[in-house]
């Protein structure tokens, strides 16, 4: 998912952009209602997590602005503001969920998933004969379902979002940090080389050396 997260803490923005990018999502941190509307405007987002203390805006405003603007995107409210009156409010105000920080990243990706099923349709992704459905996880090769685990999947989502680009190897290696691998160079190789034995001889991940890695059609069949 495409994630824009609206608050001035530039600690508290970045940490959760790094963690959802963990999961496979993409997260842009804004530090104000200006720069999140800016970077809705420019970007497709699936998602907004924001802090209802901003230094440019009211809250709520925005809440309601955003929810005038697409009554379907998907608005998460995530912030210290933690009395019952303020959580009414934000509900009320258009936010289709409201948490309390700090927050375990676990259940805040639970929770952006939830949202994403419940307000937009499963999101299918593709490159030739190989078809991700983000949600429910479930992919194929050539029609035949396609067994991978965990970070195998987040490798090959983040491959397959960018078809036709470059992913460097940093990229990939923030993908099971939350799996608990060992977060170096060798163990996105390993992860690379399991991806490569199980797409064959359909899809092939190119090195791109001193880079990182693309996803493209195999030339030929292995």
């Amino acid at each position: 998912m495409n994630i824009v997260i609206i608050d001035a803490d530039d600690w508290s923005s970045s940490s959760l952009a790094e963690g959802l990018q963990q999961f496979g999502h993409q997260a842009r941190p804004a530090a104000s209602a200006r720069e999140g509307l800016l970077a809705l405007s420019r970007l497709k987002s699936d998602l907004v997590i924001m802090e209802l203390n901003l230094p440019d805006a009211d809250g709520f405003d925005l809440l309601h602005h955003l929810r005038k603007a697409d009554d379907e995107l998907p608005v998460m409210v995530l912030t210290v503001r933690d009395t019952l009156p303020d959580r009414v409010q934000g509900l009320n105000s258009g936010a289709d969920d409201y948490l309390i920080k700090p927050v375990a990243l676990e259940e805040l990706e639970a929770r952006v998933r939830a949202l994403a099923r419940r307000q937009r349709p499963p999101t299918r992704l593709g490159n030739g004969p190989l078809l991700l459905d983000t949600d429910p996880r479930q992919a194929t090769l050539a029609g035949k379902p396609l067994d991978l685990t965990r970070s195998e999947w987040q490798m090959l989502e983040l491959l397959v979002r960018h078809t036709d680009q470059v992913i460097r190897k940093e990229t990939l290696t923030s993908c099971f940090r939350k799996s608990g691998g060992e977060v170096t160079d060798n163990a996105v190789e390993v992860f690379i080389y399991r991806l490569r034995a199980k797409l064959k001889p359909h899809i092939q991940i190119r090195t791109v050396h001193g880079y990182g890695y693309l996803l493209e059609p195999a030339t030929s069949p292995a």
